[in-house]
């Protein structure tokens, strides 16, 4: 009689070959953002490993939910090495979901776990942009990609404000952008900041002041047409001073 005798053995990770984040079917780079509404904006980490039996998989999430105990994912800022919460990671599944912009670019680690308990590693860094989807939300920065980009130190620059009206004019307005003093200043509220050169409700009259760390803004905007989607409403000047 023929006897079979069937052997589980324990599957590890030996290396790590490759790890992308993709959103949309494209794999986000390091000059790149994860761009989209707050909660609703989702991308998926893709790990191709090879495994102790010699197998190759290119897509360790995919592959199998059992996997997943092995890996532990580190999400933190570049710019000072703490945790970041702009994204969260689901372990089980490799699915990352957008929270909130990133003060700059993010990195996200993963360490897969291997069969002598030690780990292999990999990293992506890529920034996180909102879009404002609301009537009246107001965006900072760049529309796509980072938000604000690196800057040296002594550098001025210009960074739009953006506000999603809903297809309903802009009046009277009032808000205030809190930034971290020791990093930025804004050396004359009353020429560095502007009305866009266009858009739907460019010009009118317009007060800014500034104290440590806070730039209030109000003012009322000249008649326009409405426009559904994000306007370039304001211009603000900052100072990189780290």
């Amino acid at each position: 009689a023929l006897l079979l005798m069937a052997v589980a053995v324990p599957t590890y990770v030996t290396t790590l070959d490759s790890m992308t984040v993709v959103h949309g079917g494209t794999a986000l780079g390091p000059e790149q953002a994860l761009v989209g509404a707050r909660d609703a904006t989702h991308a998926q980490i893709a790990l191709a490993v090879t495994l102790t039996s010699g197998g190759a998989v290119h897509d360790l999430f995919a592959a199998s939910a059992a996997y997943s105990a092995l890996v532990d994912v580190r999400i933190t800022s570049v710019l000072t090495g703490r945790a970041d919460t702009s994204v969260s990671v689901n372990t089980s599944t490799g699915r990352i979901t957008l929270h909130a912009n990133s003060a700059g670019p993010v990195r996200l680690t993963v360490h897969v776990q291997t069969a002598s308990n030690a780990f292999v590693s990999a990293s992506v860094t890529f920034y996180t942009n909102l879009i404002p989807t609301l009537a009246g939300d107001i965006d900072i920065g760049n529309a796509m990609g980072a938000p604000m980009p690196p800057q040296s130190t002594g550098t001025s620059f210009v960074v739009p404000v953006h506000v999603f009206t809903g297809g309903i004019g802009i009046g009277a307005f009032e808000f205030e952008i809190q930034f971290d003093p020791v990093v930025l200043a804004v050396d004359d509220p009353t020429t560095d900041v502007s009305f866009a050169e266009s858009g739907s409700s460019a010009g009118g009259m317009l007060h800014a002041s500034a104290t440590a760390g806070v730039l209030r803004i109000m003012g009322v905007a000249a008649p326009g047409p409405s426009d559904a989607n994000r306007t370039h409403f304001l211009s603000v000047r900052f100072r990189a001073q780290t």
